[in-house]
């Protein structure tokens, strides 16, 4: 999910670097986005996201 937000929502790239089919990756964030009712077209929920990566990322190093 961290690797999809980086690359801002594009599906190709984050299929590329995970090193898995397209397709994979997007029946993967189906399943997501039923099971957790996240909406990857609204940018101020895929910001809220960013934001929290970078959050934790923040914590995590101090």
């Amino acid at each position: 999910m961290k690797l999809f937000v980086d690359n801002n929502g594009n599906i190709k790239k984050t299929a590329d670097e995970l090193h898995v089919h397209y397709n994979t990756l997007k029946y993967r964030l189906s399943k997501i986005r039923d099971e957790y009712c996240i909406d990857f077209e609204d940018l101020n929920y895929i910001i809220k996201l960013k934001l929290s990566y970078i959050a934790l990322d923040f914590i995590s190093n101090t």
